[in-house]
């Protein structure tokens, strides 16, 4: 059951190597990635090391923040990072 209505077109897809271990009904009749022919050839690596990445902020974000503040600094988070990605000085490793 969606949260609200503009929950209920989203897609729960699973990742390919982490859908072996959804054993639920629920799991494997939503989130089953080869139901969504439309995500075949996201790249879900790069998902998971940003997940990791924003992860790493979660104790800074947990108590002392609203939630418009919390909105605020992911988006700055992600434009920064962005930023950083695609900089003119940035040197290949």
């Amino acid at each position: 059951m969606p949260l609200t209505p503009a929950h209920a077109g989203v897609v729960r897809a699973v990742e390919t190597w982490h859908f072996r271990s959804h054993v639920g009904a629920f799991c494997r009749e939503h989130c089953n990635p080869n139901s969504h022919p439309e995500i075949k050839d996201f790249n879900t690596l790069v998902c998971e090391q940003h997940f990791k990445w924003v992860a790493g902020f979660k104790h800074m974000t947990r108590v002392h923040m609203s939630a418009a503040v919390f909105n605020f600094f992911l988006l700055l988070l992600c434009w920064l990072d962005h930023e950083q990605y695609n900089s003119p000085y940035r040197t290949e490793a």
